[in-house]
């Protein structure tokens, strides 16, 4: 909150990162609708499932395993 009022802006993106060694950054960004931060994460957005989506993959991985567990030779 302390952030968002002294940057006057719309909402905090946090963004957290950290590849190569077992560490973690983490990014707290000020952003205002419409920056490149916000249309950033909105085009992230379309490339996301759904949660009626992820339901489907979910019970289609469920019935995978199951099918697996019943029949260990296939």
């Amino acid at each position: 909150q302390k952030i968002k009022q002294k940057f006057k802006s719309d909402f905090i993106s946090l963004y957290a990162r950290g590849r190569r060694i077992p560490h973690t950054h983490i990014f707290l960004i000020p952003t205002v609708s419409g920056d490149l931060t916000d249309r950033f994460f909105n085009a992230l957005e379309k490339f996301q499932e759904s949660p009626g989506e992820l339901i489907k993959i979910k019970n289609s991985l469920e019935l995978i395993a199951a099918t697996l567990l019943d029949n260990p030779s296939i």
